[in-house]
């Protein structure tokens, strides 16, 4: 193999590593939002952006350590938004105290 040949075979394997595959996504991309409900800018920005997200999630349950019963940490602000109605969500979540429990899932 001469080097014309093998400069030309470098070429295309390099350029075809660039290449991404797939090219593009083969399902519609969904994005979600998360609201802290600590932050009153979360519930701002869902205001702003909220239309463009698939899902917000906005309420917080945790689940109990001792009856093992869920329990509502922060109450969903947004449910009532009707800009958002339909794609709210609640996150379930072991954390209680200062730490999370995973014992009890």
């Amino acid at each position: 193999m001469n080097a014309r040949t093998r400069l030309a075979l470098v070429a295309i394997l390099g350029s075809s590593a660039c290449l991404q595959l797939p090219r593009t996504p083969s399902s519609p991309i969904d994005y979600w939002g998360f609201t802290g409900p600590w932050d009153r800018r979360s519930d701002e920005s869902v205001a702003r952006h909220g239309v463009a997200l698939s899902r917000i999630i906005s309420g917080w349950i945790t689940l109990d350590t001792t009856s093992f019963l869920p329990v509502q940490l922060y109450p969903d602000t947004i449910r009532d938004d009707p800009l958002v109605q339909g794609r709210a969500m609640a996150l379930i979540t072991s954390y209680n105290g200062s730490r999370f429990h995973p014992e009890i899932i």
